[in-house]
This record gives C-alpha cells, structure tokens and sequence, in this order.
C-alpha cells in the first residue's frame, strides 16, 4: 500500500515539488527505464518464488496421487510422472491462481492434478466406463487431504494452529517417502485410507502379521522424524 504524502512536506526545503532546484529525481528517460528493470526483477523474484512455493508441495502430491490412482495402475504408471506435470502446468499457469495462502495454492494445485490422474487413469484403463470422472476424482482428492489433516490432529482450530497443521502436512508428506517403500504403502493404506491390515496383507501379498509389524514400524519412525503423536488406527 503506498502512503499518502504528509502534509508537513510543504515547510520541508529538500522537497522537490516546493524546491524543484533540490530534487534529485532522475531525467525522464532514465526513470523509465529504471522503472522497466525494477519490473523484470520483480516479475523475475515473483516467478521464481511461486516456482519454489509450489516445490514445497511435491511430496504432499505424490501422496495425494498414490490415494488416488487405482492399486492396479500404480505399476503401469508412477505418480511422480503425472506429479511432475502438474508442477510444469501450475508454473506456466501462475497468473491463473488467485489464492494467496498455503491451504488455498494446495487446493489449487489438487484441481491440476486431479484432471491429469483423471487423463492417466483413462488411458491405462480399457473400459473407459470404469473410469471416474474427474470430478469425482477431485472430490475425492480433496478428501484425501481432508482425512491426512485430521489423522495429524483432531482439535487444532483458529488460524494460527491451521498454519502449523498445514505445515506438518507438507512435514508428513515428505517424511513418508524417507520410510522404504514397503513401510510406507503399509502405513499409507492403513492410516490414511482406512485398510484393515488383512486387506493390506492379500494386496502386498504377506501374512497379517508381517503387515502390522510394518505399520508398527513405520509409525515408529514417522513419530520419530516428525516428533509428532498420531492418533491410533483400528486394525
């Protein structure tokens, strides 16, 4: 916001609207084209910003697509991939975010990936009547991201323990992908898409009791990592 000029300017004698022989101002061709490379670097700063803001949320979209490509896609198509495109289409769509705060670029940013897991899925899958549509995979992403935040915390409220959460998601989310891989799906399909561990067990292909000492485990070290107590999960 730019202040208005204070009044007391008009007794001030190095102003340079009452006593032009003591401004110091530029010449006009020197003012413009200062003013065009103060733009550049700021339009420059302001793009790789946003650039580095939105990294920030990588793990947290990886996550948010492993909820949601289908179990039996994951191994015909990585979630990174379709992650990375999301990140490239949201850089080059920059002006198109009207948002301001963390939770409102995240919801942004699950709109973009939404519509490429709903484009992936669609053409790895045969029957495209068994596709979801992308509305509905938005919706249910926004879900996903809904039940991350309340495994991490059932009672913080207000603005400033909604900042803290949102910054333990992004915490989750990358401390997750420091687990081995099958830590992580365990934990992943337990915890946060409510998988009973018999369930777990028959996808991973291992007894019930091996897939709870991954749960176990993984929890373990997430509590760890993250110095943070998670609420417990009904096996």
């Amino acid at each position: 916001m730019i202040n208005p000029p204070s009044d007391s300017s008009e007794n001030n004698e190095d102003d340079p609207v009452t006593h032009p022989e003591n401004s110091t101002e530029l010449p006009e061709g020197a003012k413009q084209t200062q003013a065009s490379e103060s733009l550049a670097d700021s339009s420059e700063e302001s793009t790789e910003g946003f650039a580095n803001r939105i990294d920030d949320f990588r793990s947290y979209l990886n996550l948010m697509a492993r909820m949601q490509l289908d179990r039996r896609l994951q191994s015909k198509m990585d979630a990174s991939d379709i992650v990375q495109q999301t990140m490239l289409q949201a850089h080059r769509a920059q002006a198109n975010f009207r948002g301001s705060s963390d939770r409102q670029l995240a919801a942004w940013l699950r709109q973009i990936l939404a519509r490429n897991v709903y484009h992936a899925s669609r053409d790895f899958q045969r029957d495209k009547r068994d596709v979801r549509n992308e509305r509905s995979i938005e919706n249910a992403m926004d879900n996903s991201a809904v039940r991350v935040e309340a495994w991490l915390s059932a009672d913080q409220t207000g603005p400033a323990a909604k900042a803290v959460k949102n910054e333990q998601v992004l915490m989750l989310a990358n401390s997750l992908e420091s687990l081995d891989e099958a830590k992580r799906i365990a934990v992943e399909l337990h915890y946060l898409q409510g998988w009973k561990l018999a369930e777990i067990a028959q996808q991973m292909d291992r007894s019930v009791s091996g897939v709870a000492g991954l749960v176990q485990r993984g929890l373990q070290e997430l509590k760890q990592i993250m110095d943070v107590d998670f609420p417990r999960h009904s096996t």
